[in-house]
């Protein structure tokens, strides 16, 4: 991914999670151009008029030459193999805890990540600070 100082990333959201709300709005920061998924389209495409995002499946999210990243905050079952599935697309991942729902798992994304090139990262809440801390370190 070839970026251009200074540019933000284009980051994608699949899921609604707990905290999805906050990070769609933190994915369609001014500049990112972000596209949210759901199972419930119906909820998608609320989220989207809320905050001007697309709202497309999330192959075609995958698929998207145009995004950088993802935020996974599906149910736990299937994060781990959409983590490997957005990682396969060249992809940036940041997956609401928990990775996985085992630790086999967990460790095969972080690998699978490490053999692509990509980042993965889980999110993180820092009650002490009072604010939620969402960061991709490498």
């Amino acid at each position: 991914m070839e970026k251009t100082p200074g540019t933000r990333p284009k980051i994608a959201m699949l899921g609604r999670g707990n905290s999805g709300k906050n990070n769609v709005r933190t994915a369609h920061a001014p500049g990112a151009r972000a596209a949210v998924h759901d199972a419930d389209a119906d909820l998608a495409a609320r989220f989207a008029a809320d905050t001007g995002a697309k709202a497309p499946g999330w192959q075609a999210i995958l698929a998207g030459k145009s995004i950088d990243g993802v935020i996974l905050a599906t149910s736990a079952g299937p994060r781990a193999a959409l983590a490997r599935a957005a990682l396969d697309a060249g992809k940036h991942v940041l997956v609401e805890k928990p990775l996985a729902l085992s630790p086999n798992d967990a460790n095969e994304v972080v690998a699978h990540a490490k053999r692509v090139g990509w980042i993965v990262r889980t999110g993180e809440k820092h009650r002490e600070v009072g604010t939620d801390k969402l960061e991709i370190v490498k």
